[in-house]
């Protein structure tokens, strides 16, 4: 249950005495009549029908101020976790308290947040400063393996009806390179409806969308936003705010809190800001390096080229507690190359790789998963550190090798690895 402050000075004493904005006195336009009908929020009481009216009030405040939610802190219904800090011109919660009257235990856990657009400032709503503190429950990201994620073209109805009989620990379904400028819209229906039918079974769905910057993006995320899908994927990552918008948009639509955010990082900007995209809130929980264009941007067509950029984010990614997925090979024919790539990635640290053809599922998920000694030697790390303990042994060996803390902590990830793999056989 949050804990809620009350509201601040200027809004809560005007609303008592019941004065409306002046839009000529608050601001113009839009950020007036939100404050209006901010105020309209405060008024309510125990009375019959106080529910309808503090939802059409809020309506009213989402069609004055512009249509965007934005908020300091969200409990995880809204923003999956884990805690935004982003400006906003304060809070109006609903959730937990009375502070409002009896619709808290009606919308228990539930914030609904003053808007803010371009232009609007805080004193525009009479906010000084923001309304409360929480702690929002923290985020936690899907464990799922991510061996093989393959890219499907959206626009193929086709090959996404395939990927329910693939291989593949994921498939992200592409809305951006993979689809012909005249067909944007029509795949994103495609993709919309492909997902809500289902039939995925175990394996994660992704939807790449396009960039917020061009014209299709925005109605992309919009649309796709409560599909179904696991995961959003953002192209051309550069800057923490492009996530935190798709971030605010999903919060907007309504989306499921367990809806994850996958950024590509694509270009050098992108590589030079690897550090502040993987801290960027819990639900950014994925990392995809995008090498083709990459290596279009630095004018460079070696893997060696690309060396120092892969472990940039690798380690970024890691910094964070982030999974972290190599870029595709282009070369489907030489799967000996691929293999070799796959192995090399793996090195760095990589959780697993892309694909643009079946072809290479096999390989990407027998070489980023534990072999049968991995596992087994994990096992038995953690049983003979177990019985040391037991035994109280102070020094622990396993085949000559001394055995620490933190190698049981990696013997058990192995473990956990290998149970989750084999739970998407036969998926």
């Amino acid at each position: 249950m949050h804990e809620v402050a009350a509201l601040p000075e200027p809004l809560r004493g005007e609303s008592e005495r019941g004065e409306r904005a002046d839009p000529r006195r608050e601001g113009e336009g839009s950020a007036g009549s939100a404050r209006s009908a901010v105020h309209r929020l405060q008024r309510h009481d125990h009375r019959a029908g106080a529910v309808e009216e503090f939802q059409s009030a809020w309506t009213e405040v989402l069609r004055a101020g512009g249509g965007k939610l934005c908020a300091h802190q969200v409990p995880a219904v809204w923003n999956g976790g884990g805690q935004d800090r982003r400006k906003c011109g304060g809070t109006l919660v609903v959730g937990g308290t009375r502070t409002f009257g009896m619709w808290f235990h009606l919308f228990c856990l539930f914030e609904i947040c003053c808007v803010l657009r371009e232009g609007c400032r805080r004193k525009a709503f009479g906010l000084s400063k923001r309304c409360f503190s929480a702690t929002a429950a923290p985020f936690v990201a899907s464990n799922h393996p991510r061996r093989s994620v393959l890219y499907m073209p959206g626009s193929n109805a086709r090959a996404m009806e395939k990927g329910k009989t693939l291989a593949a620990d994921g498939l992200i379904l592409d809305l951006e390179d993979a689809v012909a400028i005249n067909k944007k819209e029509e795949a994103r229906k495609m993709v919309n409806e492909q997902v809500r039918k289902g039939g995925y079974g175990l394996r994660e769905i992704c939807i790449r969308i396009n960039s917020l910057d061009t014209p299709w993006g925005e109605d992309d995320l919009r649309l796709v936003a409560t599909s179904g899908c696991n995961a959003i994927a953002l192209p051309k990552v550069e800057r923490a705010d492009q996530i935190e918008r798709v971030n605010a948009i999903l919060n907007e639509c309504g989306a499921d809190p367990k809806t994850e955010i996958w950024s590509l990082i694509e270009t050098p900007r992108g590589i030079l800001n690897a550090d502040e995209i993987c801290g960027c809130l819990p639900r950014n929980s994925c990392i995809i390096m995008g090498t083709s264009d990459l290596s279009k941007e630095l004018n460079v067509t070696s893997r060696r080229a690309l060396q120092l950029s892969l472990q940039m984010v690798v380690l970024a990614a890691k910094k964070y507690g982030k999974v972290v997925l190599d870029g595709v090979y282009l070369n489907v024919r030489d799967l000996e190359g691929f293999e070799k790539e796959c192995w090399e990635g793996k090195e760095f640290g990589f959780d697993g790789k892309t694909l643009i053809h079946p072809s290479t599922i096999e390989l990407a998920n027998r070489i980023f998963a534990p072999s049968a000694t991995e596992v087994e030697d994990a096992k038995n790390i953690i049983a003979c550190f177990e019985e040391a303990e037991r035994s109280g042994k102070g020094v622990v060996t396993y085949k000559g090798k001394l055995v620490e803390n933190l190698h049981v902590v990696m013997a058990q990830k192995v473990v956990q690895q290998h149970e989750l793999i084999e739970k998407m056989k036969g998926n």
